[in-house]
């Protein structure tokens, strides 16, 4: 109704995230909206400008109907997932780092979960937003435990929202933020199942050090600097369980 409420919602999401400090939950709202500048020039030249985009935003939004009651429904988190399609679409090449394609998503499910009721732990190596994790967990009935490592800050960001989104309890998902490569953060776990999209022929050190990393060692030799793909299978491997 033309009120400025750039501030009020800076505040308000603000909010969210301190809300949880000092509870389990901290981890996952941590800096969760930090890349949500209302301030960027890019929603508008000045900020009455950028107040009336972010107001016919959130005005859309509340003719939506997201039906929250309905446990079978999750409106909110399709949509979110279909704006990030959209979005990757628009963006090429460059998608493939927080997005996988929901047919790709789908047929990777299908084949990790072929037979099975319910997993214990599902992990991706490089999760992007986390669409193939959770594509995963809607073809069984429960996934006990969802794991995630990602090295772009934005997209783990949007990893977390995700989750959350989809009404997994934080209890029940953990993801990191860093390079699987070389700082993996779930080392010390195997995987009922293990699935990913990684980086393409990925530049990594390929340091004869990691000759004597656990996950390598056994094969006596490493994926060269310019390609790091074979690393990235090597360590899928390493956590999938027996």
């Amino acid at each position: 109704q033309g009120e400025f409420i750039l501030d009020d919602l800076t505040a308000t999401l603000k909010s969210i995230e301190q809300s949880t400090l000092g509870t389990d939950s901290a981890d996952d709202f941590a800096n969760l909206f930090e890349d949500l500048d209302l301030n960027s020039t890019k929603l508008g030249n000045n900020a009455s400008d950028r107040n009336a985009l972010v107001a016919k935003v959130l005005s859309h939004l509340d003719d939506i109907d997201f039906d929250i009651s309905n446990t079978e429904a999750d409106v909110l988190g399709d949509a979110y997932e279909y704006l990030i399609g959209e979005f990757a679409s628009g963006a090429g090449k460059k998608a493939g780092e927080f997005y996988t394609p929901q047919t790709v998503s789908t047929l990777l499910a299908k084949i990790v979960t072929k037979g099975k009721e319910r997993l214990r732990s599902v992990y991706d190596p490089t999760c992007g937003s986390g669409s193939l994790l959770l594509r995963v967990k809607r073809e069984v009935k429960d996934v006990d435990m969802i794991y995630g490592q990602e090295m772009n800050r934005t997209t783990y960001n949007l990893a977390r929202m995700n989750m959350i989104l989809h009404d997994v309890h934080f209890a029940k998902f953990d993801i990191k933020q860093e390079n699987t490569l070389t700082r993996p953060q779930h080392l010390d776990k195997k995987f009922d199942a293990v699935v990913a999209n990684p980086p393409f022929s990925a530049k990594w050190s390929a340091d004869p050090l990691f000759l004597q990393d656990e996950r390598f060692a056994a094969y006596g030799k490493l994926a060269p600097s310019s390609k790091a793909d074979m690393a990235f299978v090597q360590h899928m491997l390493y956590q999938l369980d027996d």
